[in-house]
């Protein structure tokens, strides 16, 4: 007779972690040094400025949302250049990536309203770069409420990037949406191992029972005999 499979907490575990992660920025490590401005005064230093650089030139001043975003793009569009780019400038770059590595602990989703890019060039790209307060921006260690990358219809700022500094104390509470989700689905998914281990159970238990009731007839005295059918003729 064949056993009930056991259910493996772990896998379930690993499942719920799978189908209900959200958009999140929490970098583990800020892997921003004090050589970051050097970096950028040095990709600066060996860089034609009229350099054309594609930016976001609308996005949405937030004092918190705007730093993680523009290092975002910058860090995307750095790794465009660098594809492009001879050895000597490949090395420059990627100093600065380096110090952008925190990202990867990040995932964003873009508005539909940033995709319009306009053309800019290095010095004004760095510039942007070179305003973000990093002291500021490390100060703080969860920006997963900026992970909806968002941006204003027009806008008309000659910097392709927004100035962080503008609009103090406006947060954008952008993750509600997927924090609901995460919700739903850890609920869904709860009810779904609550009705499996139920299953389980039932199965189990009638198994049980049946194992028992053929030990009773077994044992019972009043069980009939294979002979119970025949006549007496005596």
């Amino acid at each position: 007779m064949g056993g009930v499979k056991k259910i493996q907490p772990v896998s379930l575990f690993l499942l719920f972690l799978n189908l209900g992660t959200c958009l999140s920025c929490k970098p583990k490590y800020w892997s921003l040094t004090s050589h970051y401005d050097n970096h950028i005064n040095n990709l600066e230093n060996n860089f034609a400025l009229d350099y054309p650089t594609y930016t976001v030139p609308n996005l949405l001043k937030d004092s918190w949302c705007s730093k993680i975003w523009i290092f975002h793009f910058s860090h995307k569009e750095l790794s465009r250049i660098k594809e492009v780019s001879g050895e000597n400038l490949k090395k420059d770059i990627s100093l600065v990536l380096k110090e952008l590595e925190f990202l990867n602990d990040c995932s964003f989703n873009i508005s539909e309203d940033c995709l319009e890019q306009r053309s800019t060039n290095m010095s004004e790209f760095l510039d942007a770069m070179r305003s973000i307060n990093i002291k500021e921006l490390t100060d703080k260690r969860d920006y997963s409420n900026c992970t909806e990358i968002l941006c204003d219809k027009v806008q008309d700022e000659p910097n392709g990037f927004a100035d962080p500094g503008k609009q103090e104390g406006q947060q954008t509470d952008v993750c509600w949406p997927w924090i609901a989700f995460c919700i739903v689905l850890f609920f869904i998914i709860i009810v779904i191992i609550i009705i499996i281990i139920y299953i389980a159970c039932q199965r189990q238990g009638n198994s049980v029972r049946r194992q028992d009731d053929l030990s009773i007839m077994e044992m019972s005295p009043f069980t009939p005999s294979n002979n119970s059918n025949e006549i007496d003729t005596t």
